[in-house]
C-alpha cells in the first residue's frame, strides 16, 4: 500500500461550506432558519444549541475585522425548533409553527392556533408548507445591534462587524457527546436612519 506525504493532504474529514455573512440593518429583529442536515428529526429536538456573536475590532472604515474586541459586546442568541405533532390526523389540533408527517413528507402549519383540519396538508397549501424537520431557528434580536452599545456605531456606507458561531451538542445521555460547529462567520450591521429619527 502506497503512503502519501503527510503534508499532501487530499481528504477533508470534517468540512463545511464556508463562512456565512448575516447582514442586518441596525435595530432589525428576525429569525433565520438553518437546516442541520446532518441531524435526524428526533435529534433536533433533543440537542443543545448555542449561538453567539462577539464584537470585532472595527476600524471605522467598514473593513471586515480580523480579530475580536477584548471587552467588547458578547451576545448569546436565542434558538428554537418547531414542535412535532406526529402523523397528521384530522382529530388532532395544530398551531402555527407546529409540524406533522403525512406519508413520507413533513408539513408545517402556516397559521392558526389549535386548528382542527379535515383537509390533508398536501392538499391545503394555504395553511401548510413542506418543512424540513432538521430546521433550527436562530433568533436575532434588535438589541444585538443597539444595546449594549458597540464600540463603534455603523455610519452611512460604513458597517460594523461581529463574529458569529453556532455550536450543536448531543444530549447528555449520549455515549460520547458529539459537538459540531457547523455555522461560523460574520454579522454585518448597517446604518439605519430610523434608529436616529425619534418616533412621533
Amino acid at each position: 500500500m502506497a503512503r502519501s506525504s503527510l503534508a499532501g493532504n487530499t481528504t477533508d474529514l470534517v468540512d463545511d461550506s464556508g463562512a456565512v455573512l448575516f447582514s442586518l440593518v441596525r435595530g432589525e429583529q428576525f429569525e433565520y432558519p438553518i437546516i442541520l442536515d446532518f441531524l435526524e428529526r428526533a435529534d433536533v429536538e433533543g440537542y443543545e444549541y448555542e449561538a453567539v456573536v462577539i464584537e470585532g475590532v472595527n476600524d471605522g472604515f467598514g473593513q471586515a475585522p480580523t480579530n475580536i474586541l477584548t471587552g467588547g459586546v458578547q451576545v448569546t442568541l436565542g434558538t428554537r425548533t418547531a414542535a412535532y405533532k406526529g402523523e397528521w390526523d384530522a382529530g388532532i389540533p395544530t398551531s402555527f409553527e407546529e409540524y406533522v408527517l403525512e406519508d413520507t413528507t413533513y408539513y408545517k402549519r402556516r397559521r392558526g392556533i389549535g386548528v382542527y383540519s379535515s383537509t390533508m396538508p398536501s392538499l391545503d397549501p394555504e395553511n401548510w408548507v413542506e418543512f424540513d424537520p432538521s430546521t433550527l431557528y436562530i433568533q436575532i434580536p434588535k438589541e444585538l445591534s443597539i444595546s449594549p452599545a458597540w464600540s463603534l456605531n455603523p455610519e452611512v456606507g460604513i458597517p460594523v462587524y461581529g463574529f458569529f458561531e453556532l455550536r450543536v451538542t448531543e444530549p447528555i445521555s449520549s455515549t460520547f457527546r458529539h459537538t459540531w460547529k457547523p455555522i461560523r462567520g460574520l454579522v454585518q450591521i448597517l446604518f439605519s436612519p430610523t434608529e436616529i429619527v425619534p418616533d412621533l
